[in-house]
């Protein structure tokens, strides 16, 4: 009887171990399985957000490349219509272009002025310096031609006088008339400059320029020069001399 009881006992003491170790393994496997599927939760919940921030994405990207195909269909636009501005202009202004061959300055002696007439080629970067270097170019031009008028009047007048010493005499009223012609020729300034609208095929404008200068202010100066030469004590048939003036002055070429 005795052994009976100290195995019950002992069974039940084994028992009362066993149930508090089953109930915590219970309690165990629950936790687990809650925190497994909160994890599962978190990662659709990761999954679905990362799929979301993805198609938005892409949506900005097909919404910036349709504005950035916009704008530059928007800017080819603007580029050819301000293209075919451009060349609808120089159409225009072709119609009104001066051309090499016609001289817009040209101009021509008459009974009271002796003028020159040039025209210079010239790179866009030389433009400020080149009305300098046409002016002196018809300058020069205009005095060729005042001087050897000038040389003519005195041959005139000296084969009218038939006076003694004449080389003499000739040298000396030669030499002031040419020295106001060049004073006079050197004061000039440009009564007409233009320039050509386009340049030529080598890259080259154009520019004109003419000038002129009185018959009689010439005449009258180189008259007023010699008076006053008291040097050379040259007595000048002024009336003489001045019609000798108006016949080379007044000749045609």
């Amino acid at each position: 009887m005795k052994k009976i009881m100290l195995f019950a006992t002992f069974v039940a003491m084994s028992l009362a171990v066993a149930m508090p170790v089953n109930a915590q393994s219970r309690k165990d496997k629950k936790a687990a399985k809650k925190e497994a599927w909160e994890m599962r939760q978190q990662f659709i919940k990761d999954s679905t957000e990362r799929a979301n921030k993805a198609k938005l994405d892409a949506m900005e990207r097909e919404e910036r490349a349709k504005e950035e195909a916009a704008a530059k269909a928007k800017a080819n636009q603007e580029q050819k219509a301000k293209e075919e501005a451009t060349a609808k202009a120089k159409a225009e202004k072709l119609v009104q272009k001066r051309t090499v061959s016609k001289n817009p300055c040209q101009i021509y002696d008459d009974a009271d002025w002796f003028t020159a007439t040039g025209s210079m080629l010239f790179k866009e970067e030389e433009e400020d310096l080149t009305p300098m270097a046409l002016l002196s170019s018809v300058q020069q031009q205009l005095y060729q031609k005042l001087s050897g008028k000038y040389q003519s009047v005195t041959s005139d007048y000296f084969d009218m006088m038939h006076t003694e010493n004449v080389n003499y005499k000739r040298q000396h009223i030669e030499r002031a008339g040419l020295k106001v012609v060049e004073q006079m020729v050197n004061e000039t300034y440009e009564t007409c400059r233009e320039i050509t609208d386009y340049p030529n095929e080598k890259g080259e404008y154009t520019m004109y320029m003419s000038i002129k200068i009185s018959k009689k202010v010439v005449e009258e100066k180189i008259i007023e020069e010699i008076n006053n030469e008291k040097e050379t004590q040259i007595r000048l048939n002024e009336e003489k001399f001045r019609q000798s003036f108006d016949k080379v002055f007044n000749e045609k070429e």
